[in-house]
């Protein structure tokens, strides 16, 4: 339905748009939060990290989807909910860590979890509309997701840190949380949206095959009463 898919569209667009931000401010803010933490080290830890990170999710999110039947399956939106949740729980403690270790490990987490939602976002998007759309439907969520959650990512970030940097360090980490849960929340909307959607066509697919049993059996009465008609007749002998 169009509803399911704006909403699975606002989530994906939210996911998107924190990647991005984490791709381009984290290595500035890690800097600016831990000005003690070895500069070497968390370059390169950091660097592992944001390769592997959506490499390893990406490729949980696909075999956990094609286990529980693909795209189209209520479990896969059971997944992508549970790691969904699991980004907002990995990006707020971003707000108060003072380890610099256990933020990057924090960190890794979110990667790891925010990457096994978009590839089975992609999937299930694309068949929540009907077949005719799906290239239409596709190439707008690509539109949307690119410019408001690639784009504007970088300024995004950089602007609300920016702003509130000399007030609070953390602002922006506090900012990020408040889009994680705004992705979380659209995510809820859309299962529930699709899980109606699901119980209506099969309540569709269903009343037609009772339809057509009762016609058949009212056909039957109608030939047994007809072949007892013709028993009972009086036979007119010429």
């Amino acid at each position: 339905s169009n509803g399911c898919y704006f909403f699975l569209l606002v989530c994906r667009t939210t996911i998107a748009l924190i990647n991005a931000s984490f791709v381009f401010g984290m290595p500035n803010f890690i800097a600016a939060n831990f000005p003690d933490s070895p500069k070497k080290l968390r370059t390169w830890l950091y660097a592992a990290f944001i390769v592997t990170g959506p490499f390893i999710g990406g490729k949980i999110g696909a075999k956990l989807t094609k286990k529980v039947g693909g795209y189209e399956s209520k479990w896969s939106f059971i997944i992508i909910l549970v790691a969904d949740l699991c980004v907002a729980g990995c990006v707020y403690p971003l707000t108060f860590l003072a380890d610099w270790r256990i933020f990057i490990l924090n960190f890794y987490g979110y990667l790891i979890f925010a990457n096994s939602v978009l590839p089975s976002l992609v999937g299930i998007i694309t068949t929540s509309v009907p077949v005719n759309i799906k290239p239409k439907a596709a190439a707008l969520a690509n539109l949307m997701t690119t410019t408001f959650g690639g784009f504007l990512a970088p300024l995004v970030f950089g602007t609300v840190n920016a702003n509130h940097a000399e007030t609070d360090k953390r602002y922006v980490m506090k900012f990020m949380v408040g889009y994680a849960l705004a992705g979380f929340i659209a995510l809820i909307i859309a299962t529930i949206l699709r899980f109606t959607k699901k119980d209506e066509e099969k309540k569709e697919e269903k009343k037609p095959v009772e339809d057509v049993q009762l016609k058949d059996v009212k056909d039957e009465e109608q030939m047994d009463k007809e072949e007892k008609d013709d028993e009972f007749q009086p036979k007119v002998k010429l």
